[in-house]
C-alpha cells in the first residue's frame, strides 16, 4: 500500500528530526562524563599505577594468612604433684607471655601454639605425652626428672629441649639440642659468695650447713658444692637430709644447729623451706638462714609472717615484685598476674620465670626466621640460627638474669643472681652479681679443659 504524499512528507521530517536530535543527546552524556570529581578520576589512575611486585605481595597475603603460620611448641609440666606449686606459675607466666606475643601478631607473622600437658610428676606420663605430641613440634620445655631421657631423644628426633632444672648427664657434657637456664648449685654457691661478702665478718674461715630435701629437687642444689667451699677456703660442717614431703624438722634443725654454722642454707621447695623457717623460729634458732629454693620468699612472709623471716636472705635468679618500679617488664608481669589471680598476693617469681622463659624462645624464634622461611622452620633450624646464637648475654629485662650459652661447650645460660632479704616485713633485693661456676664432682671444674 501506498502512502499518501503528506503522511510520506511528515515520516521524512520525523526521521530528520531524529538525526538532528541524537547526536545532540550523545554530546549530552559525554558532557556528564567530563564532570566527574577529578579525585575519583585520580583515584582510579592510582590503583591502576600500583606496582607489580606490590599486586603479587597482596595475592601471597591472601595465599598463606598470618592466622595459620603457627609453630608447634610443648610445655610438658608438674600442675600437680610434689613440684606442682612452683611449676604452675612458670607454665602460667610463659603462657600469659606468648599470648602477648600472639596478640601483637606473632614473631615474623608466626604464632606460638604453645601446649601445656601435666605430667604430674610422673615420667612415664611426661614421656608418652611427647611421644604422643612430637609431631609438627619444634621444642619442648622440661624440668629434672625427665632430662636424663631427653639426652638420646632430642638427638633422634632433632628438636630443642629447653631445661628449666638441668641435671648433670644432660648437660655435662652439652648436649647439642639441650639448652637451660640454670644449673642449681652455682645457685646455692652464689648466695654463700654473697653472704661472705657482704655479711660474714669474723677473721676464721666461714662455716655453712646446708639442709636439704633427699630427692632431686633437693639434691640437685648441693652437687658439687662442698668441693666449691673447700676451694674457696669455705667449710662445710653439715650436710642434712629431709624427707620429701617433711612436715616438721625441728630434730633435723638441732643437729645442724649443733654443728655451729654461721650460714644455714634450705635446699628444698619453698614449700619445705617455708616449715623449715617455722621450726627456725619456733626452737628460737638464730642462726641467719638462706634459701635457694624455687618459689618466693615473699610467700613465705606471707605464709609465716613477718618475724619468723626477719633477716632470712632468698638467692635467685629471677625477680620479686619490687623490682617493677626498675624494670618495666616486671610492672607488666605484676599486672598480668593480677588480672589471672586477682587479690591473691604476692605474684609468684615462679610467674616471672616463665616469662623469661619465653622471651628468650621468642627470641631464638626472631632470630632462626630471620634466616629460614617458614616452611623452613625445624628443631634443627631453631637450634642451629636460635639457640646457637646466643653467644652474648641477651637480657631479659629484668625479668631474669639473662641468658649466654658456649655452643658445644656449655649450654646453661644462667650466669647471674640476686638475692632478696627481708626486713620489717618488707623485701629489699641487690643487683644481679655474677655467680660462681660449680661443676658436678665427676666434671672438671672448667668445661674448656
Amino acid at each position: 500500500m501506498k502512502l499518501k504524499t503528506g503522511i510520506r512528507t511528515a515520516v521524512i521530517i520525523g526521521i530528520a528530526l531524529l538525526l538532528i536530535v541524537l547526536p545532540l543527546l550523545g554530546a549530552c552524556a559525554k558532557e556528564k562524563v567530563v564532570e566527574v570529581p577529578v579525585e575519583k578520576v585520580v583515584e582510579k589512575e592510582v590503583i591502576k599505577e600500583v606496582p607489580v611486585e606490590k599486586v603479587v605481595e597482596k595475592e601471597v597475603i591472601k595465599e598463606v594468612p598470618a592466622e595459620e603460620r603457627w609453630v608447634k611448641m610443648l610445655d610438658l609440666t608438674d600442675l600437680t604433684g610434689p613440684v606442682g606449686g612452683i611449676l604452675t606459675p612458670i607454665s602460667e607466666g610463659l603462657t600469659a607471655y606468648f599470648d602477648h606475643v600472639n596478640n601483637k601478631g606473632g614473631v615474623e607473622g608466626v604464632k606460638v601454639n604453645w601446649i601445656v600437658v601435666d605430667t604430674q610428676y610422673k615420667p612415664a606420663v611426661a614421656q608418652s605425652a611427647y611421644e604422643r605430641m612430637k609431631e609438627g613440634s619444634i621444642l619442648a620445655l622440661t624440668y629434672a626428672f625427665m632430662m636424663d631421657w631427653f639426652v638420646e631423644v632430642s638427638k633422634r628426633d632433632k628438636k630443642v629441649i629447653f631445661s628449666a632444672s638441668p641435671t648433670p648427664r644432660s648437660f655435662f657434657p652439652a648436649q647439642p639440642y639441650i639448652f637451660g637456664v640454670g644449673w642449681m648449685p652455682e645457685n646455692s654457691a652464689a648466695g654463700i659468695k654473697w653472704f661472705k661478702e657482704n655479711m660474714f665478718k669474723e677473721a676464721r674461715p666461714m662455716r655453712v650447713a646446708m639442709i636439704y630435701t633427699d630427692a632431686p629437687a633437693g639434691m640437685g642444689y648441693i652437687l658439687g658444692v662442698p668441693k666449691w667451699c673447700t676451694e674457696q677456703g669455705i667449710e662445710v660442717v653439715k650436710l642434712q637430709p629431709v624427707p620429701l614431703g617433711v612436715t616438721d624438722m625441728s630434730a633435723e634443725l638441732m643437729a645442724v644447729e649443733r654443728a655451729k654454722p654461721d650460714l644455714i642454707i634450705f635446699s628444698m621447695t619453698i614449700d619445705g623451706a617455708i616449715i623449715g623457717l617455722r621450726n627456725r623460729y619456733d626452737l628460737g634458732i638464730k642462726t641467719p638462714a638462706m634459701t635457694n629454693a624455687p618459689g618466693d620468699l615473699a610467700i613465705g612472709m606471707k605464709s609465716l609472717g613477718p618475724e619468723p623471716v626477719e633477716g632470712v636472705n632468698w638467692v635467685c635468679f629471677y625477680a620479686v615484685e619490687e623490682m617493677g618500679e626498675k624494670y618495666p617488664w616486671v610492672k607488666k608481669g605484676t599486672e598480668w598476674w593480677y588480672d589471672k589471680h586477682p587479690g591473691i598476693k604476692p605474684v609468684s617469681g615462679s610467674f616471672y620465670t616463665g616469662m623469661a622463659y619465653a622471651m628468650i624462645i621468642e627470641e631464638a624464634l626472631q632470630r632462626t626466621l630471620e634466616k629460614v622461611s617458614y616452611e623452613e622452620l625445624t628443631g634443627e633450624a631453631l637450634k642451629t640460627y636460635g639457640f646457637d646464637t646466643f653467644t652474648e648475654p641477651f637480657p631479659t629485662e629484668g625479668l631474669h638474669a639473662g641468658f649466654d650459652i658456649k655452643p658445644g661447650v656449655d649450654h646453661l645460660g644462667l650466669k647471674k643472681a640476686i638475692v632478696v632479704t627481708a626486713h620489717e616485713g618488707k623485701l629489699g633485693f641487690s643487683d644481679y652479681f655474677a655467680t660462681p661456676t660449680v661443676r658436678p664432682p665427676d666434671y672438671p671444674l672448667s668445661l674448656e679443659k
